[in-house]
C-alpha cells in the first residue's frame, strides 16, 4: 500500500539530507500553506519527488541543492533548489519560490510530468558545483519531461545556460512573464530568459528585460549548433 500525507499550515526549515532536504517523497502527498525555509539537499533542496504530489500555496525561500550531503561525492549532480521531479507527477498552483540555488534548475527541476499555475519564481540563482555549468536559474525541463505552465512570473533568476527556464523536453507557457532573468558565465551563454533545445509552445506571453550573450529574451537552437529544438510562439 502506497503512503499517504498531508501537510498544512507547517513550516519546515533547516532540515539536511542527501535526497529532499526537508522532504523524500514517494507515495502521494498534498502540502498546503506550508513554508519551507532554508532546507538543504544534494537533490531536492527543499522537496524530493518521485510519485505523486499535490501542492498549493506555499512558499519556498533560500533553499539549496548543493554538495553538503555524500552523494555528491559519487558524482551526481545537484538538481532542484526547491522542488525535485524525478519520476513522479506534480499539480502545482501558486507557489512563491525565491531565493534558492542549484546547478540544475534553482527554483524547480522537472524529469517527468508537471503542472504549474498561478506561481512565482523569482531571485534564484544557478551555482557552480566540481566546475558543472548551470543551467535553469529558475526552471529545468529535462529530456522527455513535460511542463504545462499558466500565470507564471518569471523574475530576475540567473544561470549560465537558460536565466529564465531551460528546456530540453516539452513546455506550455500561456499567460506569463518571463523578465529581468541573465544567461551569464564565462563562455558563451544563451537563452537570458529561456534556452530552447527541445519544443517550446508560447502564447498570450511577455518576455522582455532578459539578457545573455546569444538570444536575450529566447535562444532557441538548432541541429547545427549540436543542440534540436523547436519553439511556437504567439501573441
Amino acid at each position: 500500500i502506497a503512503a499517504s500525507a498531508s501537510l498544512d499550515h507547517i513550516e519546515m526549515a533547516h532540515n539536511t539530507a542527501d535526497l529532499g532536504g526537508a522532504i523524500f517523497n514517494a507515495g502521494t502527498l498534498h502540502v498546503n500553506h506550508t513554508r519551507f525555509y532554508s532546507n538543504t539537499a544534494v537533490d531536492g533542496g527543499a522537496l524530493y519527488n518521485e510519485a505523486v504530489l499535490n501542492i498549493q500555496q506555499t512558499q519556498f525561500i533560500s533553499n539549496s541543492a548543493s554538495e553538503s550531503g555524500s552523494i555528491i561525492k559519487r558524482g551526481i549532480i545537484s538538481k532542484g533548489g526547491a522542488i525535485s521531479n524525478n519520476k513522479g507527477t506534480v499539480q502545482a498552483n501558486s507557489l512563491n519560490i525565491v531565493d534558492d540555488e542549484a546547478v540544475l534548475g534553482s527554483g524547480i527541476y522537472n524529469n517527468s510530468l508537471f503542472k504549474l499555475d498561478n506561481s512565482d519564481i523569482i531571485l534564484n540563482i544557478g551555482i557552480i558545483v566540481n566546475d558543472s555549468p548551470s543551467y535553469g536559474g529558475g526552471i529545468y525541463n529535462g529530456s522527455g519531461a513535460s511542463m504545462v505552465i499558466k500565470n507564471l512570473n518569471a523574475d530576475s533568476n540567473k544561470a549560465e545556460y537558460g536565466g529564465g527556464i531551460w528546456n530540453k523536453g516539452l513546455i506550455v507557457l500561456n499567460d506569463s512573464v518571463v523578465q529581468r532573468n541573465m544567461a551569464e558565465g564565462e563562455v558563451c551563454t544563451f537563452g537570458g530568459g529561456i534556452a530552447n533545445i527541445g519544443l517550446l509552445n508560447i502564447q498570450r506571453s511577455l518576455i522582455r528585460d532578459n539578457s545573455a550573450f546569444m538570444g536575450g529574451g529566447i535562444a532557441s537552437l538548432l541541429h547545427d549548433m549540436g543542440y534540436s529544438g523547436g519553439a511556437n510562439i504567439r501573441s
